[in-house]
């Protein structure tokens, strides 16, 4: 009887064919446009075999978070455990984000938040870190508008590291023209799960369900990993 409702609750929602604003923000090489980017193809093929209809609403960081929060978005993406609202339903995770200290070429290498203790930490203004980092008596933090702005202040002897993560961080490198600042792809700082975020609702849940389905589906029968490829070759 339960599943029979949930049928009928479903095919309420998902026949009438509803228009779901989903909040994004922009980042290098996984949200570039409503059909570029790593992080939308996914969606854009999980809502497709989810039978979902959707507008892509994109805004800073922070303005997508607002706007869901005011339920003006029934969902967004991409959500870390560290920024989605309690009372939100979180998808299958479909991304791991790792974080990493870059520091310039010859200073000690940093591979644990215990070796930022002391240091000027340069983090950017938008971007999700831990409460470990952010919230540390033992880190100075310095925030700025973009990556661009924290690995030049890096370059010139401002801050002593910058966070950032293994996609943006580099490819902010190569636009600011810098060649003195590495990292150790081998020493992540933090994982974090990535993941969709849908309001804590009948059809929040019910988007939640039906997305989640087609991720998994998505994992076995290849197609997840052949988006992700795109990663390692651009």
């Amino acid at each position: 009887m339960k599943i029979v409702i949930m049928i009928m609750i479903a095919t309420f929602f998902f026949s009438n064919a509803e228009v779901y604003k989903i909040g994004t923000y922009k980042i290098p090489k996984l949200v570039d446009s409503e059909t570029e980017g790593v992080f939308v193809k996914i969606w854009i093929e999980a809502a497709k075999r989810a039978n979902v209809d959707y507008e892509l609403v994109f805004s800073a960081t922070k303005r997508t978070l607002q706007n869901y929060a005011e339920g003006q978005l029934v969902g967004y993406f991409p959500s870390l455990l560290v920024t989605i609202p309690k009372d939100s339903e979180m998808s299958e995770e479909f991304f791991y984000k790792y974080t990493y200290a870059f520091t310039k070429k010859g200073s000690p290498k940093i591979n644990s938040i215990s070796d930022l203790k002391g240091k000027k930490v340069g983090l950017t203004s938008g971007y999700a870190f831990s409460e470990e980092l952010t919230n540390n008596p033992d880190i100075i933090t310095d925030y700025a508008a973009t990556n661009e702005q924290n690995f030049k202040k890096l370059s010139i002897g401002r801050v002593d590291v910058v966070v950032s993560d293994d996609k943006s961080g580099p490819k902010a490198i190569e636009d600011a023209g810098l060649t003195d600042i590495e990292f150790d792809k081998d020493k992540p700082l933090e994982i974090q799960k990535v993941f969709f975020a849908f309001e804590k609702s009948d059809k929040g849940r019910l988007l939640n369900q039906k997305i989640s389905e087609a991720l998994k589906e998505m994992k076995k029968d290849g197609t997840y990993d052949k988006i992700l490829e795109e990663l390692k070759v651009k």
